[in-house]
């Protein structure tokens, strides 16, 4: 089952730059890799609990017991795996959601009103804390995009390589 569910999300050539990574969303384009460790460790915490049921059989209720709590510790160790992917990938998707906005307020400066710029970026808001930013405290006499920019420069340029969502 698990395999069938995988196939339903992982792609063939899942390191492609086309732009879907703005639609489908980071989680989207995290399940998409056959590598996730979103997979990973799905299958160990599915492996683990099998291997468990089947040495429970003919085990007294103590020895059984010892098992479920060996196996409760196993589960949770790959939880805390599973939350750390899903906390980069909630770091992945802001960064993809403030490019896209970025994208749009550049691509829309000229034709779009500010108050469609505006709308723009509280549809985009959540989660974001530099668009969230822009969208309370703009400068109405300049654009959005040129503010967006700055921002998103000033809070990754502090950031060091290895933290930077940008890579």
């Amino acid at each position: 089952m698990m395999k069938k569910l995988k196939s339903v999300f992982v792609k063939e050539k899942p390191d492609q730059h086309d732009g879907s990574q703005f639609a489908n969303g980071a989680l989207s384009e995290e399940l998409a890799r056959p590598d996730s460790k979103i997979w990973s460790t799905i299958e160990a915490m599915v492996g683990s609990t099998q291997k468990v049921m089947k040495q429970m059989k003919g085990k007294s209720k103590v020895q059984q017991q010892q098992l479920m709590d060996s196996l409760e510790h196993d589960l949770d160790d790959k939880a805390v795996a599973m939350k750390n992917v899903t906390a980069s990938t909630w770091e992945k998707q802001k960064q993809q959601d403030e490019e896209y906005l970025l994208g749009l307020l550049l691509l829309h400066a000229k034709d779009w009103s500010y108050a469609r710029q505006l709308n723009a970026t509280h549809s985009l808001m959540k989660g974001s804390p530099i668009i969230e930013e822009l969208f309370l405290h703009h400068d109405n006499t300049t654009g959005l995009a040129p503010q967006l920019a700055a921002m998103m420069d000033k809070l990754y340029s502090k950031m060091p390589k290895t933290e930077s969502p940008r890579q």
